[in-house]
């Protein structure tokens, strides 16, 4: 099978991960997989897996995409092509009036739309779009129940049309990259290292952690970690310096070895006002690291059970969010029953989810061929 994929760019990103574990998988079974982006570039170009093609669009600007999309498609000529960002399945169903009459199309939903804000410019249009090019796609997935209920919802779609999968984000190699090495200095023996990981900006509050962490050390000592990189790093650094935390707190940016601070962690916590799946907090599980999260709309609560493997605290509740904390560094987990958690959310299941998908909204010809190939 010939698969497309279709993402912006490769800056970091939990989506952009997701879909280059699906490309290393796609490939280990024999398909030909291309990614075809707006702009060639971004730090996650180094993580592309060989034998994945890589088409540069050249598109600055998302909206003149359509034109680029269509010639992609026409030469390609793909079997199944898949799209990631909100903007990128309006694009790309937009093309879908022009393609080859082979070429299946899947838009993927990964956050709650009613999060967005739908009076914005960027967003406002955002679900009229959807629905007024959605009956292009042959497959609507998205990667979380909620997410599948808001989307359905939002755009008045019918339930049953949408497929949830959840995202497979931990990959076969994974005791391999949590023994990568890290800054030591990060983790020292003398306190608990508190982790926290994701862009800094409104929708991962960080802020809110900050004051969590700022109580914790009232009466213990611990250490806060937070990875990543993004607008909101010169008003974190300036509450953590108020709070009197600074020198408690380690923000070192962008790194390529997430799995190896999970596994060094004492506790990893999300923050997050919003989420579609929340992938780090199943790749904290697959670690055994235990997990403080947010019950934020979606995700996160789907992937620890309702509390089962992890505290679910109330968004924006930093003196709850310090209390769970606190009873979470204390309490002796089961990391067996966490590790066993975070595996049934492996890149390889989610693959084999997907290309279920495919044959099923594949042409006639084309799936009793992958059929046979399976057989």
């Amino acid at each position: 099978m010939r698969i497309g994929l279709y993402l912006p760019s490769l800056e970091g990103g939990g989506i952009e991960r997701l879909h280059l574990g699906l490309a290393r998988e796609w490939i280990s079974h024999g398909h030909l997989v291309e990614l075809a982006l707006n702009e060639r570039r971004g730090e996650l170009l180094r993580d592309v897996p060989e034998g994945l093609r890589i088409v540069d669009l050249g598109i600055r600007r998302q909206a003149a995409s359509v034109p680029a999309l269509i010639r992609y498609l026409r030469a390609s000529r793909p079997d199944v092509v898949m799209a990631g960002h909100d903007h990128n399945n309006i694009m790309l169903c937009a093309a879908g009036f022009a393609r080859p009459a082979k070429t299946r199309i899947v838009v993927s939903q990964h956050n709650t739309l009613s999060a967005n804000d739908t009076r914005g410019v960027k967003f406002g249009p955002v679900p009229i779009l959807y629905r007024a090019l959605f009956g292009q796609a042959d497959a609507i997935v998205a990667v979380s129940s909620g997410v599948a209920d808001d989307l359905a919802g939002m755009c008045h779609l019918p339930r049953g049309r949408i497929d949830v999968i959840h995202n497979g984000i931990i990959p076969d190699d994974l005791a391999h990259r949590m023994a990568a090495p890290v800054d030591a200095s990060l983790y020292s023996e003398g306190s608990p290292t508190i982790l926290a990981m994701g862009r800094m900006v409104e929708q991962k509050d960080f802020a809110t952690l900050l004051t969590a962490f700022a109580q914790i050390r009232q009466s213990r000592p611990a250490r806060l970690v937070i990875l990543g990189d993004g607008p909101l790093r010169p008003a974190l650094q300036a509450q953590a310096e108020a709070s009197g935390i600074a020198g408690d707190v380690a923000m070192p940016g962008f790194v390529d070895a997430p799995f190896a601070h999970l596994a060094r962690a004492a506790l990893f916590v999300l923050s997050s006002r919003h989420e579609g799946f929340g992938n780090v907090v199943a790749e904290a599980l697959a670690c055994g690291t235990p997990v403080v999260s947010t019950d934020c709309k979606h995700g996160p609560a789907e992937i620890l059970d309702g509390g089962r493997y992890g505290a679910l605290v109330p968004v924006g509740a930093p003196a709850v969010m310090a209390l769970a904390i606190r009873n979470a560094l204390d309490r002796t987990w089961d990391r067996e029953a966490l590790r066993a958690r975070g595996a049934t959310f492996s890149e390889a299941a989610c693959a084999a989810r997907y290309l279920e998908l495919f044959r099923r909204i594949a042409p006639r010809g084309l799936a009793e061929q992958t059929r046979k190939e399976v057989a």
